[in-house]
């Protein structure tokens, strides 16, 4: 079903709908409550309301006869599947002894060095971002910050990591030293990195992972009170101001500037709640016409790790187009063949393994992804009063983490980012204990 037939099939029956929203997000809420722990955890946007919001598409498509049985029995069981190996491996997780595992050696030996290392990933940061600004294609950035990233991957990748590193770092500061300076070098770095990143999501992000800062640093949780609930609503007007300034200018680039579907609303408006419904658009695509049995992937491990090592870097290597051969954007081109701009549907953890492996494998497949987060999600009770470099990398994994519900192959290249500057600073750390040890 087309983008456009979709929306009119939805519009049409709005209150079904939001009905079948509001069930599934209360559901997954209570399904993961007490493993998650927090009701500001990252985890409840990126899975309870996308999935949330996603699976209520599937219901009503499903309800009217647009999807089959197959395909819904297979999504309910991969459901299913992941939220049971998450909940197992999260408590299996927290249990382990924190001085057994390479993440607590690693930051173990940058724990003497914080002060330098958090200087120097700063230093990294805006030496990535000059880079970026000066070489980012401004033409196309607000119709489609893929293409305007283009052969910019690996500077945008870093800068995505360590925004989100240093603002947990700087916050867990400010939390223990009680210092503002702190606290307002995390928002001066929260601010620049959601304005470079261009996602809508991206300042809401930075909140996020000092929350889970928060959390892990000092078991520190939000308690509504007056005061607090006046600074909620202040954020979240910054965060709707953000997103609609962005949307604006989306609507300028891509020539969408009056409303369509909800005659009389700002266009704004209403492309926010279409981008919303954009969370299951990988459904609505795929799931009728039976279109996700066009799909097919001839490279699965080299498609999976395309992302990790770049797709213009695999497809030079290889000879092959892995740009365009992910599942999200083989279901765009069955619908849109000749759409040039780099774009396309998430590929949500569900649909990747069903491709990827078939039914069998993708049941497989959805316990690995569940295992993966589990193991992570668990780190935030292992790791509680950790060191701040030790808090900040696991806000940032944690965070970086949850993409591979949406998308595995990018979950598991911002996994690999994550460790990656992670052991460069603890080489540099090793390095400075040495030449300390020599000098002494």
């Amino acid at each position: 079903m087309r983008d456009f037939l979709f929306f009119d099939f939805l519009f049409a029956n709005a209150l079904e709908y939001i009905a079948y929203a509001i069930t599934c997000c209360v559901v997954l809420y209570l399904c993961t409550r007490k493993t998650i722990g927090y009701i500001f955890d990252p985890f409840h946007f990126y899975y309870t309301f996308t999935f949330g919001t996603s699976y209520a598409i599937v219901i009503i498509l499903y309800a009217h006869g647009l999807v089959s049985d197959y395909y819904f029995s297979f999504l309910a069981l991969y459901a299913i599947l992941f939220l049971f190996c998450f909940i197992l491996t999260s408590s299996l997780s927290s249990r382990r002894a924190r001085s057994s595992g390479i993440f607590y050696r690693l930051t173990y030996t940058c724990e003497r060095q914080e002060g330098l290392l958090i200087k120097f990933l700063i230093f990294i940061y805006f030496l990535c971002a000059a880079i970026y600004i000066g070489k980012v294609s401004t033409a196309v950035f607000y119709s489609s910050r893929f293409e305007a990233n283009r052969g910019l991957g690996g500077v945008v990748r870093i800068m995505d990591a360590l925004r989100l590193i240093i603002a947990a770092w700087l916050f867990v500061y400010f939390l223990r030293i009680k210092k503002k300076k702190y606290l307002l070098g995390a928002i001066f770095v929260s601010l620049i990195g959601a304005l470079l990143s261009g996602a809508k999501f991206a300042l809401l992000e930075q909140l996020y992972v000092m929350f889970v800062a928060g959390f892990i640093a000092e078991r520190k949780k939000i308690k509504l009170t007056f005061g607090v609930l006046f600074l909620f609503l202040l954020l979240g007007a910054l965060l709707l101001f953000f997103v609609l300034a962005i949307l604006s200018q989306t609507s300028v680039a891509i020539g969408y500037v009056n409303s369509q579907y909800i005659p009389g609303a700002p266009v704004t408006v209403e492309l926010l709640i279409l981008r919303v419904l954009a969370n299951g658009d990988q459904y609505y695509l795929s799931l009728t016409n039976q279109i996700l049995e066009n799909i097919s992937i001839q490279h699965p491990l080299l498609q999976m790790f395309a992302n990790t090592f770049g797709n213009g870097l695999m497809s030079n290597l290889f000879d092959f187009d892995f740009a365009n051969s992910d599942v999200g954007r083989q279901i765009w081109l069955n619908w849109y063949p000749n759409d040039p701009i780099m774009r396309g549907p998430a590929n949500h953890f569900d649909l990747t393994g069903y491709v990827y492996f078939g039914y069998v494998g993708g049941m497989i497949f959805s316990c690995f992804i569940g295992a993966i987060l589990g193991k992570i999600n668990g780190f935030k009770k292992k790791y509680i009063h950790s060191s701040a470099v030790a808090v900040a990398f696991i806000s940032a994994l944690y965070c970086r983490s949850l993409a591979i519900v949406l998308n595995p192959s990018v979950g598991i290249a911002y996994i690999i980012d994550v460790f990656i500057i992670l052991i460069l600073i603890w080489i540099i750390a090793s390095v400075c204990r040495e030449v300390n040890k020599s000098v002494n």
